[in-house]
């Protein structure tokens, strides 16, 4: 493992409701020990606004795992990640991603098509300006000339790249502070771990100095059945998803990914949920009593992750958040 990451996990807020939600949860995760927050973003919150609220009223350091680098222009992402480092004094982490073909195609009109140069781009100028100096940079994607943070970050802004793809882990080895991954077990999180470690080394960087983040999806329950059948009909949207297919089929769950296709285009929703088989859920949930929790948290760990990004798993899908937090943070 590199970085000399604490041993404690992190909490990722996501999927959970509104801006209060957002807020109750990080609280209960600081009370109970946690001394990081995450927050990813889709249809609400806006993770950069509830980052900005946590900075300010929270003693936890903050991060994006992630944003789109479609939705919001470099020059518009460095203000932002300044701004909290003010706001909080503490180190921010950035966590920058293609987003969804459903987000950024359908639901902003924007093209999703060069996402691996677009945060290439992205990376660039938000370093440029985070550093002080005026961006320079001309890329196919984003480009930005002259301009200037009026107020640079006295702190830290950590810049991540997140992706399960090949081509997203060589950028994030070559450019940045490390890789945020996703539905991922431990077999999963070992190669991904060798794999940066090797493209890091083979661009030239230092030991240590590219982190894995691997996003957990976990509820602590003592009757976890009713979350593992919510959970199973929520993959089902990533198996058929042709970004995470491919990454899910690379995984070695190519039949689950061609039975749920298959489904879905038949438009049997029930079958589709069937593909996804108790193996698949086993590897991609964390389900059972606070001690299996931790357990299996701890093997991420053991496998290479350098952070463990706790995602509790929501009320809509069976879950207990809060009590989830107290556990895996409390312990």
């Amino acid at each position: 493992m590199s970085g000399g990451a604490d041993v404690r996990p992190s909490l990722l807020l996501a999927n959970l409701g509104g801006i209060d939600e957002v807020l109750a949860l990080a609280r209960v995760a600081e009370e109970a020990g946690a001394t990081r927050a995450w927050l990813t973003e889709t249809n609400g919150p806006d993770a950069l606004v509830a980052a900005a609220a946590l900075a300010s009223r929270t003693t936890l350091e903050v991060g994006t795992a992630v944003v789109s680098a479609a939705t919001r222009t470099p020059p518009v992402l460095a203000m932002a990640a300044a701004d909290l480092a003010h706001l909080s004094g503490r180190p921010v982490h950035l966590g920058l991603g293609a987003g969804g073909q459903v987000v950024v195609e359908a639901w902003h009109g924007l093209d999703l098509a060069g996402s691996v140069a677009r945060i290439d781009d992205a990376l660039t100028i938000v370093r440029q300006a985070l550093d002080g100096g005026r961006t320079d940079h001309v890329g196919s994607q984003w480009r930005s000339r002259g301009f200037r943070l009026s107020s640079p970050p006295a702190t830290p802004v950590r810049l991540y790249v997140g992706g399960m793809g090949p081509r997203m882990l060589e950028l994030a080895a070559a450019r940045a502070d490390g890789l945020i991954t996703s539905w991922m077990g431990v077999e999963g999180v070992a190669a991904r771990a060798a794999a940066l470690h090797a493209a890091a080394a083979a661009a030239g960087r230092a030991p240590g100095s590219v982190r894995l983040l691997a996003r957990a999806y976990v509820a602590v329950t003592d009757d976890p059945a009713p979350v593992r059948e919510a959970v199973r009909a929520e993959l089902v949207e990533y198996l058929v998803s042709p970004p995470y297919g491919r990454a899910f089929a690379a995984l070695g769950w190519g039949d689950e990914v061609d039975g749920a296709e298959g489904a879905f285009a038949r438009g049997d929703r029930e079958a589709a949920t069937a593909s996804v088989s108790d193996a698949l859920l086993d590897d991609m949930l964390i389900a059972g009593p606070a001690g299996t929790c931790r357990r299996r948290l701890a093997e991420l760990r053991a496998a290479g992750a350098d952070e463990v990004l706790v995602q509790p798993v929501p009320h809509a899908r069976a879950g207990d958040p809060s009590g989830t937090v107290r556990a895996c943070f409390g312990g």
